[in-house]
């Protein structure tokens, strides 16, 4: 059983009604973010531009809520607030401890995605079928041409049937959660350059 402080799975289940692999593509989602999110916050602080923090911080209010971070949810909102009331000196005391809070957060998904993959991988790998190295070439050019089409239904499909296949025991579902996770932020350059790179590698 997961046990977390600052992340109430079941809390987040109940966002996507229960169903866990929704759940655990979420939670990869938001890791994947992660990153990027928190430097830009710790940017937009510095360069004070509240405008834009005030976006930020309202965005991981609602993401860290739908994954069932609560607390960091609230403190994310008490940002917000405080930056629509143009109340910066509570922005400058609080921000490094909410996105320490959130850095903390990051490292619990990753520990349930960790606890999820395995409980279920060496079921789910057995009983993929194996892929052809003709057919990965296929299904990866097609990503790139709906990379360049920045058609995400497409290449979300594409991801999907490819983390449904096996290749000689290379991990097809973590390479292409994160190109899924890429097209959902709009970051086509980036899934497409992660989609060559393993072109490459074949």
């Amino acid at each position: 059983m997961f046990v977390s402080e600052n992340l109430d799975t079941e809390l987040g289940l109940t966002y996507v009604g229960d169903e866990e692999e929704i759940y655990r593509e979420v939670l990869q989602i938001y890791v994947d973010t992660a990153p990027e999110k928190l430097a830009l916050i710790k940017q937009l602080l510095q360069e004070e531009d509240w405008k834009n923090y005030i976006i930020e911080v309202h965005a991981l209010k609602s993401t860290s809520l739908n994954i069932g971070a609560s607390v960091l949810s609230a403190r994310a909102k008490e940002l917000e607030f405080a930056g629509k009331e143009e109340n910066y000196q509570l922005i400058y005391d609080n921000t490094d401890e909410v996105l320490e809070l959130y850095s903390e957060v990051v490292e619990e998904c990753k520990r349930y995605l960790g606890q999820m993959e395995e409980d279920s991988a060496d079921v789910a790998y057995e009983n993929r079928p194996e892929a052809s190295l003709e057919q990965l070439r296929e299904l990866g050019e097609r990503i790139l041409e709906e990379c360049d089409a920045f058609d995400g239904d497409a290449v979300e499909n594409l991801c999907d049937e490819l983390c449904g296949l096996s290749y000689d025991q290379v991990d097809l579902e973590e390479i292409f959660w994160q190109v899924k996770a890429d097209v959902r932020e709009f970051e086509f350059n980036r899934a497409a350059r992660r989609t060559k790179e393993f072109l490459d590698r074949l």
